[in-house]
Parts: C-alpha cells; sequence; structure tokens
C-alpha cells in the first residue's frame, strides 16, 4: 500500500489526479529514471547512488520486482495471493497473515529486495526533496 500511495502521491505533485488504479508504482519508477538532466545527480544523492547512471541502472534491474510487490493490491492479484483476503480465494486454507508470500524472500533475503525496501522508505522520508 505504501508504494502505491507513494506513486500517487507523487504523480499528484502536477496538480491533476493521478489514475483511479492501484498500479502505478512501476510507473513511478521509470519516472525517477527519466528526470531531466538538471535533477539527475540530485535525485541519485537522494537515493543514496552515486551517480544517475547507477540510479538508473538499478531501477532497470528492480523492474520485475517492483511490477511483483504492485500486484499483490488486491484489485492487480486476480485470484493470486493478496494482502487483504484468505487465499485461495475459492477455498481458503490459511489466513493473508499466514501465508508465505513468495516476494517476502526476496524483499528480504536478497540484495536487491533489501535494496528496493531501503529505497522505499527514502523515497517516503524524502519525498518533499525530490517530488
Amino acid at each position: 500500500m505504501v508504494t502505491e500511495k507513494l506513486a500517487k502521491a507523487y504523480f499528484w505533485r502536477s496538480s491533476t489526479p493521478p489514475p483511479k488504479h492501484h498500479s502505478g508504482f512501476v510507473t513511478f519508477m521509470r519516472a525517477l529514471g527519466s528526470v531531466p538532466g538538471a535533477k539527475q545527480q540530485h535525485l541519485a544523492a537522494t537515493f543514496e547512488f552515486k551517480s544517475f547512471d547507477i540510479l538508473e541502472a538499478w531501477i532497470s534491474r528492480s523492474l520485475p520486482l517492483a511490477y511483483e510487490l504492485e500486484r499483490l493490491a488486491v484489485a492487480l492479484a486476480q485470484d493470486g495471493p493478496n494482502p487483504e483476503y484468505p487465499w485461495p480465494h475459492h477455498a481458503p486454507v490459511e489466513n493473508p497473515a499466514r501465508h508465505r508470500f513468495a516476494i517476502w524472500n526476496r524483499l528480504t533475503d536478497t540484495a536487491q529486495g533489501r535494496q528496493l525496501i531501503r529505497v522505499i522508505q527514502l523515497a517516503v522520508e524524502r519525498f518533499p526533496t525530490y517530488a
């Protein structure tokens, strides 16, 4: 939910309401990778990358994981696991709090996942400095 609200806030900064949907985090990450040249180094520093090129490459590598995270939203999960409803929906065997989401290990046990969590944290904490 944090990633969804982060994306909506980022796109709302233009004073135009963002679309009413639950996908937006991947679009947000892509938007970060396409900021104008004058803002690139500031953005890289904001997210603790040494250069914009490194940030840009990291975004590219992180998009599949970001997409998977985005797909946890109930509206996007279809019949798949989501954090709000027991799963599988037609014959639940556990509640969402006990479900072992496949993405969890990739977020917590891999450098890529931990860095994505860190970037999300920085994106929230430092929002006014880059948005």
